[in-house]
């Protein structure tokens, strides 16, 4: 005996540039779907049946007649109905980065519900395990044995669990990361002109098509919408380029601040020597890659000793700023680390002159050398910062090649920068955290090492505020705010070294 045959639907394909191509009419289990999948229809919550990547182009007309037929070839009811008018560019833009917006957010949320999963097992591991007496042993033998195996590995099967559900919320807080870090690019200005390279390349192939004899009929309206969009697209694009130029945020490169015989900084790759400026190119003193480079890649000029790093920006020695782009250099590469005994030892001599030049113990924690570091806000914030990066250099120099330490700090100039803040003089107390007020300064805190305590520096700085005791999985727990905002939760038994200058 034959199935029955489902009754006919009335189905719907709309297309407008707002929402693409979209199917309605259809539900669940009606066999619609598997008719229209093959024709490049799919489904999402969301949106329901639909075309991928068809909002704000016009109508995929081929697709949409083949799906249209295989729908009437069984029985169904097809209306279609499509709007190709497209929407201005700013309306675009807006709805993209709003889209953008709305699926970071899910990644978000999703990335919050696993890490509050991951919470919860690491909660629950814990309360198991708190009531094990520390060090206690397993005892094989004993009566106690079987439910003490059961317990950990429930406890182990907790902490596994919450690992995985950590790891998903990382991933998923990457994703929503990538996504607004996407968007937000979409506004550089450097991307921008090379959109505007894009767009008027196809604006001059969309013309050749026009002025193509056989461009005719329903033909030459679609390339007409093209090349009329085109032309609104390319002049908002500029109107951007244009408003950030007014304002001063961007100046691009061009022929009228570039000649022949200037030093340009290519994408960070280096600098080169230009031999001839182009219409949007400049041609390089390079016998290998890059031998060209246009205005959107170029980062800096030099000439006559001066550096530019901006067109409208203000011209500073060449020197200083080899001294400084070097600085950065080998901070980086020591921020990056190593084990073999180069890498130590450049990284130590980086410490190192970072405390010397500040008159710190080379001891010094790196919070207190922050200290000393300029605030963004602060007036002259970039000439004291290159400042800073020439005389770190002239030190690490000077301990590269073996000077002592005592002649290196005789001959430094004196510094008259005063820091944020100083550490007291003195040996620190030990304190437990619920001990600590607002005003003190943490020298660190105490953990066990080799059956006694060892002082490491992972919180140090004035305490900004402290918070009331929490209660949980057994044991007391206080939250400590510094001076640079980050936040240390401590149980109230471990201790901390402070000064507490404020206090008797």
């Amino acid at each position: 005996m034959s199935a029955p045959r489902k009754s006919p639907l009335l189905i719907t394909i709309t297309h407008t540039h707002e929402d693409g191509t979209i199917l309605t009419g259809s539900r669940r289990g009606d066999g619609v779907y598997e008719l229209v999948q093959p024709h490049g229809f799919r489904y999402s919550t969301d949106v329901g049946i639909y075309i991928r990547g068809t909002r704000d182009r016009d109508a995929p007309t081929s697709r949409i007649e083949a799906t249209a037929t295989a729908l009437r070839a069984h029985g169904h009811q097809v209306t279609v109905d499509i709007d190709d008018t497209w929407r201005p560019a700013a309306d675009r833009e807006a709805a993209r980065s709003d889209r953008a917006a709305d699926r970071a957010d899910r990644y978000t949320a999703r990335a919050d519900a696993a890490a509050g999963r991951a919470d919860a097992r690491h909660d629950a591991a814990h309360a198991i395990l708190d009531q094990i007496p520390a060090g206690q042993p397993m005892l094989p033998g004993h009566h106690s044995y079987p439910g003490d195996r059961r317990h950990r590995e429930r406890a182990h099967a907790h902490l596994d669990t919450a690992i995985d559900a950590q790891k998903t919320a990382d991933g998923l807080a990457e994703r929503a990361a990538a996504v607004r870090a996407h968007d937000n690019r979409r506004d550089n200005p450097r991307v921008i002109m090379r959109r505007i390279e894009r767009l008027t390349a196809d604006l001059r192939r969309t013309r050749r098509s026009l002025d193509a004899p056989d461009t005719t009929g329903g033909y030459r309206d679609r390339i007409q919408r093209d090349y009329d969009r085109l032309v609104e697209d390319i002049a908002h694009q500029r109107a951007k380029l244009d408003h950030l130029t007014a304002d001063g945020t961007f100046v691009a490169w061009s022929r009228d601040n570039l000649a022949p015989g200037d030093l340009v900084n290519v994408s960070g790759f280096g600098w080169y020597r230009i031999t001839k400026v182009n219409t949007k190119t400049v041609s390089l003193d390079n016998r290998e890659w890059p031998q060209k480079a246009p205005f959107d890649e170029i980062y800096g000029r030099r000439r006559d000793g001066q550096q530019l790093d901006t067109p409208n920006g203000e011209p500073w020695p060449v020197t200083l700023a080899i001294a400084v782009a070097r600085w950065q250099r080998l901070f980086a590469r020591a921020a990056r680390g190593g084990y073999d005994e180069a890498a130590q030892r450049h990284d130590r001599h980086v410490r190192w002159a970072l405390r010397i030049v500040h008159g710190l113990d080379l001891s010094a924690a790196a919070a207190e050398v922050a200290a000393f570091i300029p605030d963004p806000d602060e007036p002259g914030f970039v000439d004291e910062q290159r400042r800073l990066a020439a005389a770190y250099l002239a030190v690490y120099q000077r301990l590269d090649t073996g000077d002592p330490i005592p002649d290196i700090i005789a001959d430094l100039p004196p510094q008259h920068r005063e820091p944020a803040w100083r550490m007291p003089g003195g040996k620190p107390l030990q304190r437990h955290p619920d001990a600590v007020h607002e005003g003190d300064i943490l020298a660190g805190i105490y953990d066990h090492h080799a059956g006694g305590l060892a002082l490491t520096l992972e919180a140090v700085g004035p305490v900004t505020a402290v918070s009331g005791i929490r209660h949980h999985n057994g044991r007391d727990w206080i939250t400590l705010t510094l001076h640079d905002g980050s936040t240390h939760e401590l149980a109230t038994g471990r201790w901390v070294a402070v000064h507490c200058p404020h206090q008797p």
